[in-house]
């Protein structure tokens, strides 16, 4: 029941389908950070730009949707721990944007930044699929 509106709040509803496509984006976006990646180790001076300007927005879209999901989904089912996914996602993030800074000043921190992006990869995957599940008419996940 809300406070506000003293009406009974239903917490066995799905989180949402526009989860599901802000992590599906987040995730080839996330992915996509390997190719730029890949075209610094070529020689391409755009790639450094483009990769370390894509990974300050992620960081800042991705905080930003934990935020609004704390908020937005606090009474459905697996939204807490939907938001608290996307948060955790984001402080990953913030670490892989200072590890990568270390590097590109120079730093010996390449040898965490790479494995570690992969790392982000699979917990954004994770991200998606929590979405997906949580998503389904039949049920949320817990």
């Amino acid at each position: 029941m809300t406070a506000a509106t003293g009406t009974e709040v239903s917490t066995d509803r799905p989180i949402g389908r526009g989860w599901i496509g802000f992590t599906t984006v987040a995730l080839w976006a996330i992915f996509l950070q390997s190719v730029t990646a890949g075209r610094i180790f070529s020689g391409d001076d755009w790639a450094r730009t483009a990769h370390r300007t894509t990974a300050g927005l992620l960081v800042l879209v991705t905080l930003a949707a934990g935020l609004a999901a704390l908020v937005v989904l606090r009474e459905r089912t697996a939204g807490r721990r939907f938001a608290v996914v996307l948060l955790a996602l984001a402080a990953c993030l913030v670490v892989q944007h200072r590890l990568g800074t270390a590097a590109a000043d120079g730093e010996d921190t390449l040898w965490l930044h790479i494995p570690f992006g992969v790392a982000i990869i699979a917990f954004a995957a994770r991200a998606n699929g929590l979405a997906r599940r949580g998503s389904s008419p039949s049920g949320a996940a817990t």
